[in-house]
């Protein structure tokens, strides 16, 4: 398990910016679409898990901050999950729904939605979480979630316990020994879900 970004040292997310130029292996979309949040996985998180270029398409349509904000969520949200099923699918929003299983309706765990102006992490069953830091809102049934409106947010160490506990509560083993891997799949406005495949999470 790598260390809580409260660990870590500390380095301001504008100081990125002067990192674009940086040699890293990756696909030439990745690396073109994802610079500066590659580098913050990297240097932050200590992870980097290349987005699918069918997300990467979907993100294009906002701007470069939510796009950002997106990714970097991503990256803590399989880091906690994994192994785990991604489902990416377009709505009125980019939707990205985690689940244990390809069931996501009844294994789902928590989601990432994509907005204008930010970024939700959400859960499905967010009203049997606790809410030490009151961080969750809505006023749903059963799903609550957490604004991410800056890169400050997405890092908070908090959404990491709250991963955790929906994660355990229901009964997702995510610990040692277990293979890390997400199974993607996209589901697009005019086409039909298309399993994208198995990959590693590092």
């Amino acid at each position: 398990m790598i260390m809580a970004p409260s660990d870590l040292p500390q380095l301001p997310y504008s100081h990125l910016k002067s990192y674009k130029s940086a040699s890293l292996k990756l696909p030439g979309y990745v690396a073109q679409a994802t610079s500066r949040v590659v580098i913050l996985s990297v240097i932050l998180l200590g992870i980097v898990n290349s987005p699918p270029k069918e997300l990467l398409d979907l993100l294009k349509r906002y701007n470069s901050d939510v796009q950002e904000l997106a990714l970097a969520l991503r990256e803590i949200v399989l880091d906690e999950l994994a192994p785990c099923y991604e489902n990416i699918i377009e709505v009125y929003m980019t939707s990205l729904v985690y689940a244990s299983s390809e069931r996501v309706m009844k294994d789902g765990i928590c989601y990432i939605g994509v907005l204008k102006d930010r970024v939700n992490l959400g859960f499905h069953h967010g009203t049997d979480l606790r809410d030490p830091y009151g961080l969750m809102e809505g006023t749903g049934e059963s799903m609550r979630h957490i604004k991410v409106r800056h890169m400050s947010d997405a890092l908070n160490p908090a959404l990491r316990a709250y991963l955790q506990e929906a994660r355990e509560r229901v009964g997702h083993d995510a610990g040692l020994g277990t293979k890390r891997t997400v199974t993607i799949s996209v589901k697009r406005k005019s086409a039909a879900k298309r399993v994208i495949g198995r990959r590693p999470v590092f």
